[in-house]
């Protein structure tokens, strides 16, 4: 009965993304590279979707933080390049794919690759002189106005020793959800359904599959921590080079006030 009714809610919405996949690249510059795979079927008549991201962050001291996301792509199943127009706000960017004069018929399927670079967007901690260094992402966002029947994810990294302390944790559903699971070592960890929910965490990758489906306005977000070496803090310089691109505005005004004080001095 459920499953039918899953089905049925599917088929009234105007579209549905029936897989999301999600490969992150961790650098040890503390970059890392998304590559979003986003399969799509049409009910009805539409031009293509929008791809929200979230670039506003809670912190733990109750402030937000925001994170730099540059060099976007995006392709078909095939390579080849889909029109696009990126647009940004004070908390999201919000990707527009799609040509205005072209419509794909009810019952078409469509693949959009998303490939994006992310910076600013870790967190570090010395807790009892044990250093780490966390991603916390929002693997899918939550602003999708349909539902993603299933979701998968993978994180690469530099390789973690046997002795060194690391954890992973999933959380789906709506924002501040608690619902997900939990390893804090290597291993596997599988929900209650264990074929709907499973996670795996190795010394080189944290990867995974959630398969009861998101509705809209939720998501599926992880939380990876590693040693502090994997990805050692970046220097407050390096992180304002890397957010200046995407904050023309800011840049200006930095830019005139130096010029000004310049020539005052």
């Amino acid at each position: 009965m459920v499953f039918c009714v899953a089905i049925t809610a599917a088929q009234d919405r105007p579209y549905v993304i029936e897989q999301f996949r999600s490969e992150i690249t961790l650098r040890e510059d503390a970059s890392f590279k998304v590559v979003e795979k986003i399969d799509v079927r049409f009910n009805i008549a539409r031009r293509g979707i929008f791809r929200d991201i979230p670039i506003k962050y809670e912190t733990d001291d109750g402030g937000t933080r925001q994170i730099s996301i540059i060099d976007f792509k995006v392709l078909d199943e095939n390579g080849n390049t889909r029109p696009t127009k990126v647009s940004r706000s004070s908390s999201y960017v919000r990707v527009r794919v799609g040509k205005e004069d072209r419509y794909f018929p009810p019952g078409t399927r469509q693949s959009y690759v998303i490939s994006y670079e992310v910076y600013g967007a870790l967190n570090w901690f010395d807790v009892d002189g044990t250093k780490s260094v966390e991603l916390y992402w929002n693997v899918t966002g939550d602003k999708w106005d349909t539902d993603i029947q299933n979701t998968s994810f993978s994180v690469k990294f530099p390789t973690v020793e046997d002795s060194e302390k690391i954890a992973g944790r999933t959380f789906a559903g709506a924002f501040g959800s608690k619902d997900g699971l939990l390893l804090n070592s290597f291993g596997t960890a599988l929900g209650d359904r264990w074929t709907d929910h499973g996670i795996w965490l190795q010394n080189e990758s944290f990867f995974g599959e959630y398969l009861e489906g998101l509705a809209p306005g939720t998501g599926y977000t992880i939380a990876l921590s590693l040693p502090e070496r994997v990805a050692p803090k970046p220097s407050r310089w390096a992180v304002l080079a890397r957010t200046i691109p995407t904050m023309p505005s800011l840049f200006t005004i930095v830019f005139t006030l130096g010029f000004m004080l310049f020539f005052w001095m």
